[in-house]
């Protein structure tokens, strides 16, 4: 993809920040990945806002500092992050074979 670095590795790291209230979603693969079936994606809510950020991805709402690996998902699919605490939520998505 351009304007990336390269990586030896079937990985696509990604970072957002999400007003609150807003809602993210997230392709998973970006059409580039080798590995198409059952990839991983680790998603960390970083500490920015004193506690104030938190995001639902699914039914699990993670709270500042958390984090969650996201099993048996395809390429092409798509996660959605929904921020729903007071202040925007900022994350980091590493989505891996």
């Amino acid at each position: 993809m351009d304007g990336t670095i390269p990586v030896h590795a079937d990985l696509i790291m990604s970072a957002s920040i999400i007003p609150a209230g807003k809602t993210h979603n997230l392709k998973i693969g970006a059409g580039v990945v080798n590995k198409k079936q059952n990839r991983n994606v680790y998603v960390h809510l970083t500490t920015a806002h004193s506690g104030k950020s938190k995001v639902k991805v699914g039914n699990v709402t993670l709270s500042e500092g958390d984090a969650a690996m996201i099993t048996k998902i395809n390429d092409g699919e798509e996660l959605a992050f929904e921020s729903v605490g007071s202040a925007e939520a900022e994350l980091v998505v590493l989505d891996s074979d």
